[in-house]
């Protein structure tokens, strides 16, 4: 098959665009930029570069594609900065694309990447797909109005449209710039290549949903070849089946670089934490186990490939 991939040159994308290629596809990734000020890595796949609000950049870049996946986005940190200027992204960039999409001979399945951040702080219990999102953070309310869009153009133009949301990715990166080092895994493993401690801003308490960047690039994959299997409403959740606290990923981390850097370094937590236990949040991911997915949950490849790459 051959992909199309927004956000290929991101932490996700990267990674996925590397699984597509070594399974065989062929890979195609947008930028703003000029291809030949692309990092090096990136240069072995298709770039091709489109501006977010040109229809006509688009329909070049989707010429002879069989899939699109849209990760394109401002990342927390941009959005938490210049929200407007991060709401008009996400909406210009996914309404072009789809109409672009929309006007081929041929109708493109197009996954468009969101994420469990839609549900907002005060989430709680089970949360799956049917639940009402509550974004709060700009970051989350961009990717809820992506959705939207994506909704509409299913419903009204009859693309075929999946909204997914994601949960943590970790592993490692496909090179040290495309990284996000301040996500949790990323930021403990720097941690250990540097330092003899592992830091964490909170008591450690809070637990989130964790899936390895090689499943989650192999879910993706999977969404792709199981159209007919897509659920009705258009939104799946992409994750693990674990959900551990800051503190068992510190932990976690620690290990591993005992075994990989013959350091186990010290797990450090704020004193006189007065942070409240987390209420009681899991990220349901039946849906996707029901389409018949399975995870290989490497968590260990991840870490220490992750730690390797942190001590270059």
């Amino acid at each position: 098959m051959r992909f199309l991939i927004t956000g290929g040159l991101g932490y996700v994308g990267g990674r996925l665009a590397q699984h597509l290629f070594q399974e065989g596809h062929e890979v195609r990734i947008t930028t703003r930029h000029l291809p030949s000020s692309c990092p090096e890595w990136s240069k072995k796949w298709d770039i091709c570069q489109v501006s977010s609000s040109d229809e006509s950049s688009w329909a070049r870049a989707l010429q002879d594609i069989d899939f699109v996946y849209h990760l394109a986005s401002p990342d927390a940190k941009a959005a938490a900065l210049d929200p407007c200027s991060t709401l008009k992204a996400n909406i210009e960039m996914i309404w072009t694309l789809l109409e672009a999409v929309n006007k081929l001979k041929h109708n493109i399945p197009v996954v468009n990447i969101s994420t469990f951040h839609v549900y907002g702080s005060r989430a709680r219990g089970v949360i799956k797909e049917s639940i009402c999102p509550q974004p709060v953070h700009p970051y989350a309310i961009g990717h809820f109005y992506s959705e939207i869009i994506a909704q509409r153009f299913y419903e009204l133009k009859k693309n075929q449209i999946l909204n997914i949301r994601l949960s943590n990715g970790f592993g490692a990166p496909v090179a040290l710039d495309s990284a996000n080092w301040s996500l949790i895994f990323n930021d403990l493993c720097m941690q250990a290549a540097t330092s003899s401690q592992l830091r964490l801003n909170s008591s450690g308490r809070q637990k989130r949903n964790f899936i390895t960047l090689e499943d989650m690039s192999r879910a993706l994959l999977f969404v792709a070849t199981h159209i007919e299997n897509w659920p009705d409403d258009r939104t799946l959740h992409i994750g693990g089946k674990n959900h551990w606290s800051m503190k068992e990923v510190a932990e976690k981390v620690a290990e591993r670089s005992e075994k990989i850097l013959s350091v186990k370094p010290k797990i450090i937590t704020p004193q006189n934490n007065s942070e409240k236990e987390n209420q009681f949040v899991i990220f349901d991911v039946s849906r996707l186990e029901k389409m018949g997915f399975f995870w290989r949950d490497r968590f260990d490849f991840e870490i220490d490939n992750t730690l390797k790459l942190c001590m270059k």
